[in-house]
């Protein structure tokens, strides 16, 4: 056994903090004290200690790891080190403390200098991600339960039904998570690393969760909408690291596929049952390329719906998205509202109109003009007031009607 291995088998991160500081607070499953890694003078304990999985995390710094790291940042002899000589310090003064010889057949220097090798992502630490965020939804679905103004702007404004945010796991973070992750014994050191806590709190708090997960209905990662007016920006993620942004998708492509832009779109779609008959894809600001390519590796030569927003950012995104398609084999046809068409006109043709609103009209019928001259356009009435599938379905079966003759 090499050295390493023996001073994380044989040393207690308890007895090691306990170096650092006499104040130690326990809570749950966890032990807290105030920051021990020289850089703040936090007044509420925001460093945790995890025995069960001997690390610890600190919230005021955003830095975590083993005993070995805890010891390159407590002790002031070992951090003024350079930073290459910081972890053999700490190996050397942790064996030195404890009595630690190595049984390896290495030298101790050769033990401690080995490369670390890289985690099995797809085997251990993706698995370990999956479980906290599949006890994170868990968490937030419950939460849900318990904000009736959340339920109801849900319901009632914006036309969910209770069976569809069961279905689609939809919950809200009420900025509890990390003492009921605690309780039940996760690492929130790798909660941290994913994304969920930060060292301000929940990153997602006072959101409206939406996970998206994968084909065996794992979360696999999660974005979350304002439900507070000032909260900004309106929708945020998960940041890219131990999980990764990507599209929400429901459905198999009986009759092809519907690409849409964000989380209501998709539930609008899935509470019709649309994807009993059509594969449902969300972009959610992953970008269309990375998006499409899959599409088309997936699904080739399929029917695609490009459901985007009806204003002129979106008729744009759905023209790049259709070539994208067309280049990749796919066939295309943008929904564009003829109604909202037929407003622009009108718009153009009135006298003493701004100058700025009057070429905003312009370019979006230039764009119009382009996807018809493409032979793209599949032409839909939604009464000019709809932007997207999720106005539809505050429309209830009218919009339902709406949406089904846009699929025909």
């Amino acid at each position: 056994m090499s050295l390493i291995d023996k001073i994380k088998a044989d040393v207690t991160i308890e007895d090691v903090a306990a170096r650092y500081s006499n104040h130690f607070w326990p809570r749950g499953a966890t032990v807290v004290c105030r920051c021990l890694c020289g850089g703040n003078t936090d007044r509420h304990p925001s460093f945790t200690l995890y025995p069960s999985q001997s690390s610890f995390y600190c919230f005021a710094c955003n830095r975590g790891g083993d005993v070995i790291n805890l010891v390159e940042l407590a002790d002031k002899n070992i951090s003024a080190l350079s930073e290459s000589m910081r972890r053999p310090g700490a190996v050397q003064a942790l064996a030195s403390w404890y009595g630690i010889t190595s049984t390896d057949s290495r030298t101790d220097a050769q033990a401690i200098r080995r490369p670390v090798p890289p985690p099995a992502v797809e085997h251990v630490v993706a698995d370990d991600v999956k479980a906290i965020l599949e006890a994170a939804t868990t968490y937030y679905e419950n939460a849900l339960t318990k904000h009736q103004d959340v339920i109801g702007y849900l319901v009632q404004k914006r036309g969910l039904a209770e069976p569809t945010l069961k279905h689609l796991r939809i919950g809200y973070s009420d900025g509890q998570l990390a003492r009921a992750l605690s309780l039940q014994g996760f690492d929130l050191g790798l909660a941290a690393r994913i994304g969920l806590l930060t060292p301000n709190g929940e990153k997602l708090r006072g959101r409206i969760i939406f996970p998206v997960m994968d084909k065996s209905l794992a979360p696999v990662w999660m974005l979350g909408r304002a439900f507070s007016s000032d909260t900004e920006p309106k929708y945020d993620g998960l940041p890219d690291g131990l999980t990764q942004k990507r599209p929400m998708v429901f459905g198999r492509p009986k009759k092809g596929i519907i690409l849409v832009e964000g989380v209501l779109d998709c539930a609008a779609l899935v509470q019709w049952q649309i994807h009993a008959e059509w594969m449902i894809v969300a972009i959610l600001g992953t970008g269309h390329r990375k998006v499409i390519d899959k599409l088309v590796k997936a699904c080739p030569g399929a029917r695609v719906i490009v459901l985007l927003d009806q204003d002129k950012p979106g008729k744009e995104a759905a023209l790049k998205a259709a070539d994208a398609l067309i280049e990749g084999g796919l066939e295309p046809k943008i929904a564009m509202d003829r109604d909202r068409q037929t407003k622009v006109e009108a718009f153009l043709s009135a006298p003493n109109k701004p100058a700025q609103a009057m070429q905003k009209a312009q370019s979006e019928l230039k764009v119009v003009e382009e996807v018809q001259k493409r032979n793209l356009a599949h032409w839909v009435y939604w009464g000019a007031s709809v932007k997207d599938p999720g106005d539809l379905l505050q429309l209830g079966e009218q919009g339902r009607g709406l949406l089904l003759q846009a699929i025909e």
